[in-house]
């Protein structure tokens, strides 16, 4: 599988360069057979790919901004998505809980999960008072993501 992009839009690959060869070989049988002597040391160009995974945390709430929903996932449009589509049972569908407010990207899952816990524990001031800097008119980012729930939209 190849990854996506990276979060700097380069792709996910890393370029490695290592020094190999047999350096004590003490017998033919551990000799390389590809003709080259035992003790020459050759160039192997590597190529790694790595996963660029970006993991979210999100505060949503409903339509009258009282009551808040703090999140983590890794796929935020599809968690989105259901949030509005009701489709998983609890807290949200309760309270009709479905306009995503605030949301910070994360690289490392530890990161995200860390911010998650701390933001649950803030007082509702200091959460609204992030949203303010981050979303002033407390307009729906779901918009910004591109979310069409006219039915064209698959989140899978």
């Amino acid at each position: 599988m190849f990854p996506r992009s990276s979060p700097d839009g380069q792709n996910g690959v890393l370029r490695f360069l290592f020094l190999t060869g047999v350096q004590g070989a003490k017998s033919k049988r551990e000799m390389p057979d590809n003709g080259l002597p035992a003790r020459q040391t050759f160039l192997i160009t590597t190529y790694v790919y790595y996963n660029s995974f970006m993991y979210y945390v999100y505060i949503l709430t409903n339509k009258n901004n009282s009551t808040f929903y703090i999140g983590f996932t890794g796929r935020l449009i599809r968690r989105s998505y259901e949030h509005k589509e009701e489709i998983m049972p609890g807290f949200t569908r309760r309270y009709q809980i479905h306009k995503l407010l605030y949301y910070e990207q994360y690289t490392d899952v530890r990161d995200a999960l860390a911010r998650e816990k701390k933001l649950k524990k803030w007082r509702r001031k200091w959460k609204i008072d992030l949203i303010n800097k981050f979303n002033p008119g407390w307009r729906d980012l779901r918009d910004e993501l591109g979310i069409d729930l006219s039915g064209q939209f698959s989140p899978y």
